[in-house]
């Protein structure tokens, strides 16, 4: 019986202890990282995933509204085919003057 109340205390003690220690991980889990030369560069990162979002202004919606739009982030070889299959690829652009392109 003893050793019963001895676990509930330990484990009533641990419950805030434990909640306190994931508080404090989440201080500072969010950066955000300015260029300060160019405000247009202006990222949020999650410190614990590695997640990356940029400041983006959506100019073409009424208010110019800014909104923070995720990154893709490519880790391997296999990432990278995976998004440039997703998108296609540009025409060259025609040289000025020569009517060819590069």
């Amino acid at each position: 019986m003893k050793r019963l109340i001895m676990s509930v205390i330990v484990l009533g003690l641990a419950s805030p202890i434990t909640s306190v220690v994931a508080q404090e991980r989440e201080i500072g889990r969010y950066q955000i990282v300015m260029n300060p030369v160019l405000a247009q560069s202006t990222f949020l990162l999650d410190t614990v995933s590695g997640q990356v979002w940029q400041l983006t202004k959506f100019g073409a919606l009424e208010g110019e509204p800014l909104a923070w739009a995720p990154m893709s982030r490519l880790d391997s070889s296999e990432d990278y085919q995976k998004f440039v299959s997703a998108y296609a690829k540009k025409d060259q652009p025609i040289v000025s003057g020569t009517g060819q392109r590069p």
